[in-house]
Parts: structure tokens; C-alpha cells; sequence
């Protein structure tokens, strides 16, 4: 139990490090498998986890042809910490405090970063934070402490649906509250048509999966739609999407 306990650590640390660097995420997420298989876990796999393993070795194999290996080798580092983030997240949080105490960690890590980059997109300041460069890119688009604005809003958009479904179930909807709306503000700054599309999808499923009344999962995508293109930066990447021009 207590390896489990420091695997569920290391798990948590590499989650709150994933937007920053994925070289100190994969370490963190092996120490954790590490850990994870001191403790005596035994993993069994379904169909789900072997296509999961095939993936990774279908990247490995992607990578034996590639022009350039060395670089192509390095990039598949981000599918490894996929691959264990997959297996731990699916041997660690089986239980709700877990889930829980997960949950919480980012949504500080989310806020800190969500506020970091509202006030980059009003003051405009470019710094570097121990090799972590926070710059401001064309169009005054945020990244906040990811590099890149593609980075930032694909984070975003991935952990905000999971925010407002335990704000939904009344878990801490303070905090969770404030992170979902200056994450909002700071997902809009970011000018990502992709991120955009995904969030509107994933927000409105569970909205209509959560939500007593189903009538809020057909109002509220409309009403994202419609601030989205009232966003003017945005609206603008998004009708001239085909002009490659426009990234």
C-alpha cells in the first residue's frame, strides 16, 4: 500500500508538470510505474490496453523509417508518457479520494497556469523561468508557461470539461469554479480553432449526460458558438481556416 501511495505521488506530479515539459513528466510517470510495480499490482490487460500497446509499438516502428530517427525518437517520448499515463491512471484511481485529491492538484495547476497567462495577454511581458521561455506570439496570442498557444489551449481543453463535471456533482465548486472561468477567459486568449471545436464537443456531451434538464446541452453549445465568433481574433481564424496564411 505505501508503494502504491508514493506511485499515486509521482502520478500526481507528472500530471501538474504535463504542460510545462515532457521531459520531466515521462520521469516522473516511470518512477510512478516503478513504484507501481514494487507494490506487487498485478496488471492484466484487456483488448483496450493491448491496442494501447500496439499504438506504442506501432510509433516505435513509425519512427525505424522516419528521415530524421534521432528526432523522431525523441518526439515519441510524449507517446510514452501517454502509454503510462493510460496504465497508471487505470491501476491508481479506483477509488473516489483519489480521484479527488488528483483532480484538486490540477485545478491549482490550472488556475496558476490559467492566470499567468491572462495577465501576459494584457501586459504583453516575455520572460524566462529556469529554460521555460513565457512568450507572447503573433496576434497576441498566450501561452502562458506551455511555449506554445496550441500547448496551452489543448490542455485547457482537455481538463476544463473534467472540471465542470465535478463542479456538476458538488465537488469543490469554489475552487473548481474559479479555475473553470479564468481557465475559460484564458482558453479564449489563446485564439485555437481546434482546442475550440474539441471543448464545445466534449462540453456539450457531458452537459447532456449530467444535466437534469437535456434542454441545457442544446442551448449551451449555441451559446459558446456564438461567443467564439463574437471573439474577434478567433472568428477571424476560424472563417479564414483554409488560408494556411492565418496559423
Amino acid at each position: 500500500m505505501k508503494y502504491r501511495a508514493i506511485s499515486l505521488i509521482f502520478f500526481t506530479g507528472a500530471l501538474i508538470f504535463t504542460p510545462i515539459s515532457a521531459y520531466v513528466s515521462v520521469p516522473l510517470l516511470l518512477s510512478a510505474f516503478i513504484f507501481l510495480l514494487i507494490s506487487r499490482y498485478k496488471i492484466t490487460l484487456n483488448l483496450l490496453d493491448k491496442m494501447q500497446l500496439a499504438l506504442m509499438g506501432a510509433v516505435f516502428l513509425a519512427t525505424i523509417f522516419a528521415v530524421y530517427k534521432g528526432h523522431s525518437l525523441l518526439c515519441s517520448v510524449v507517446f510514452i508518457g501517454y502509454i503510462l499515463s493510460y496504465f497508471l491512471a487505470r491501476s491508481l484511481l479506483n477509488d473516489e479520494k483519489s480521484v479527488i485529491k488528483i483532480v484538486s492538484w490540477l485545478s491549482y495547476t490550472t488556475l496558476m497556469i490559467s492566470i499567468i497567462g491572462i495577465v501576459q495577454y494584457f501586459t504583453k511581458f516575455n520572460l524566462v523561468i529556469k529554460d521555460v521561455p513565457v512568450i507572447v506570439l503573433k496576434g497576441e496570442r498566450i501561452s502562458s508557461i506551455c511555449y506554445n498557444p496550441l500547448i496551452l489551449s489543448s490542455y485547457l481543453a482537455f481538463l476544463l470539461p473534467i472540471f465542470v463535471a465535478f463542479f456538476i456533482k458538488g465537488y469543490k465548486r469554489v475552487l473548481l469554479g474559479a479555475t473553470i472561468c479564468l481557465g475559460l477567459v484564458a482558453f479564449s486568449f489563446t485564439v485555437s480553432r481546434g482546442p475550440t471545436i474539441g471543448l464545445i464537443v466534449s462540453i456539450t456531451v457531458l452537459i447532456y449526460l449530467l444535466a437534469r434538464r437535456k434542454l441545457i446541452a442544446v442551448i449551451l453549445p449555441i451559446a459558446l458558438i456564438v461567443m467564439c465568433f463574437l471573439f474577434t481574433p478567433l472568428r477571424t481564424r476560424f472563417i479564414k481556416t483554409v488560408d494556411p496564411s492565418t496559423d
